[in-house]
């Protein structure tokens, strides 16, 4: 009786993290994805009416392609120098804005003053945060990561 009783205890043990690793883990909001760390852009292209795409990314120096945007939980955005600065006497962040969810977290608002923009999301993982911003007839779409 002993014996069976060692033994259905060691397989218990033995199951047991077998059927607690079976459990889903629970997906990060996108609260949390947008602001786990800095984003980078690594592309950025403007289509007009008409579906012409224009390499906007390959225009910019490359001090401002190692810039990093930054959305904190509490709702502040920030677009800083990467780590190569233009200008060395430049101060490290190049502005500060506010943030927020619009329609059902697909859209991010920035906010600053009276200017907003309004970044329509594509798709937002874990490493990539790709959106469209809107401008008149024209549309950038933009790619960043981590």
């Amino acid at each position: 009786m002993k014996t069976k009783l060692l033994l259905s205890s060691l397989l218990l043990l033995f199951f047991l993290p077998v059927f607690q690793s079976c459990k889903k883990d629970k997906e990060p909001n996108r609260t949390q994805l947008l602001t786990a760390r800095p984003w980078r852009m690594i592309s950025g292209v403007v289509i007009d009416a008409a579906g012409n795409e224009s390499d906007v990314y390959s225009g910019l120096k490359s001090c401002e392609q190692d810039n990093e945007f930054t959305f904190t939980t509490d709702l502040v955005h920030e677009h800083r120098e990467g780590a190569t600065k233009c200008h060395p006497a430049d101060p490290q962040t190049i502005y500060f804005a506010s943030w927020k969810f619009l329609n059902n977290e697909s859209i991010v608002e920035i906010s600053a003053g009276s200017q907003r923009l309004e970044y329509r999301i594509v798709s937002l993982t874990a490493t990539e945060f790709v959106f469209d911003v809107l401008f008149g007839t024209s549309r950038q779409h933009v790619r960043m990561i981590h």
